[in-house]
């Protein structure tokens, strides 16, 4: 918390069902799975914290206490910059202005917002533009096109950023903190080891205000 408070306000998640837990402070989530973890692992899809939210937050800060002692359980990021430039002339200059709606309800139900977004965004810092997108269950289309286009568009740019050249593989040790910027990447929580423990606690800072199109 102090360190994630140097960076901004701490937000609460918002969704209302989700696979972490929340302990005394509300704005802290446990991140928990081990040989009784029933309903999945958290993690084990591509995403970008929290984008439905309608500021969604600046970044995240995960700190792990405990891995498994043979490793596993590695998160890979993958930068939406290097997303975004990759992409054709055309294909920027097609994206220049679209929305796409990011629907929280379908992964934490009833009660979790929904919010548009711009499909490339301008980061406040540093100026450069990226890919904003998310996963194909929070995002299924692109808005102002026909449904069949902006579907297909929608999932040509999902697997376009899910290319290996974009990703950068992280790895854990006991007490590693991974502090990463939720508008200009992606990331993914490799589910290989349970039964095996992997715990710790998850913070989340929030944005200074809605994203900036590019």
């Amino acid at each position: 918390m102090r360190l994630a408070e140097y960076f901004g306000t701490v937000g609460a998640h918002v969704g209302k069902q989700t696979h972490s837990q929340q302990v005394d402070d509300p704005r802290v989530r446990q991140v928990h799975f081990d040989e009784n973890s029933r309903d999945g692992i958290m993690g084990n899809a591509w995403r970008t914290d929290q984008s439905c939210a309608p500021v969604p937050p600046l970044g995240s800060i995960l700190c792990m206490h405990t891995i498994p002692p043979d490793g596993g359980g590695d998160t890979i990021f993958a930068s939406m910059y290097a997303a975004y430039d990759a992409l054709s002339d055309r294909m920027k200059i097609y994206l220049e202005g679209l929305t796409a709606l990011h629907d929280g309800v379908s992964l934490f139900g009833d009660g979790t917002p929904r919010s548009e977004h711009p499909v490339v965004i301008r980061h406040p810092e540093t100026g450069k533009k990226a890919l904003y997108i998310n996963n194909r269950s929070v995002v299924r289309w692109l808005n102002g096109l026909p449904r069949g286009e902006g579907k297909g568009i929608a999932r040509f740019l999902i697997d376009h950023y899910q290319s290996p050249e974009f990703f950068f593989r992280f790895r854990w040790e006991p007490h590693s903190i991974a502090f990463w910027d939720n508008r200009c990447c992606q990331h993914y929580a490799i589910d290989d080891y349970l039964p095996r423990t992997r715990s710790g606690y998850r913070v989340q800072i929030q944005g200074p205000g809605p994203l900036i199109p590019a």
